[in-house]
């Protein structure tokens, strides 16, 4: 048979339990976007598609990431900003059999913080499917924060954004807290 649910952001863990007769459910998940305090901003978080093979009666815990609208990162994994730099999106992802990070089946990436500094503005990179994309200030052609992909999160930045010093981790964005400078959170 065929059913649709929609999950939201709720800033805490979601419970999807299979009805019967269901082995296999079509997932579409997005990561949130980070925040940004200009409106033109283009850091918007990753998607993911996928047929998951579920047991009815299991449940699975749902994690809806949040774009910040402050220096705090989004709920489930965004990297905190600093200063004129807001923190990156949370990201969103299903887990079966548990709730802990090596029991996600799907991710999709949040996307890096942005700001707009020194007459400048600072766009967080975009969140991820395989590999998420590099954050820029002003325009591409000058670096940023590095992208996430599947294996490792991506380096925070500050200064200059071209000095990955700020590292992010397994769950969790790169952040630029006691760098002592304008930063941006990962996603």
């Amino acid at each position: 048979f065929f059913y649709t649910d929609t999950f939201n952001f709720t800033g805490s863990v979601q419970t999807f339990i299979v009805p019967q007769g269901v082995d296999t459910i079509t997932a579409k998940v997005y990561g949130a976007q980070g925040g940004a305090n200009w409106i033109n901003n283009t850091n918007y978080g990753g998607f993911v598609q996928a047929d998951i093979p579920v047991t009815p009666g299991n449940t699975l815990y749902l994690y809806v990431g949040e774009k910040p609208t402050g220096l705090t990162g989004g709920w489930n994994g965004g990297g905190n900003g600093e200063t004129g730099g807001k923190g990156g999106g949370g990201a969103s992802d299903i887990r079966k059999g548990g709730t802990s990070l090596n029991d996600r089946v799907i991710v999709a990436g949040g996307a890096g913080g942005a700001g707009y500094w020194s007459g400048l503005h600072v766009v967080g990179g975009y969140g991820g499917g395989l590999s998420g994309g590099p954050g820029y200030r002003d325009n591409p052609g000058t670096p940023g924060g590095d992208p996430g992909s599947q294996v490792s999160s991506g380096n925070g930045t500050c200064i200059s954004l071209n000095n990955p010093v700020c590292a992010g981790g397994f769950g969790y964005g790169g952040a630029p807290s006691s760098c002592g400078c304008e930063g941006y959170g990962g996603g």
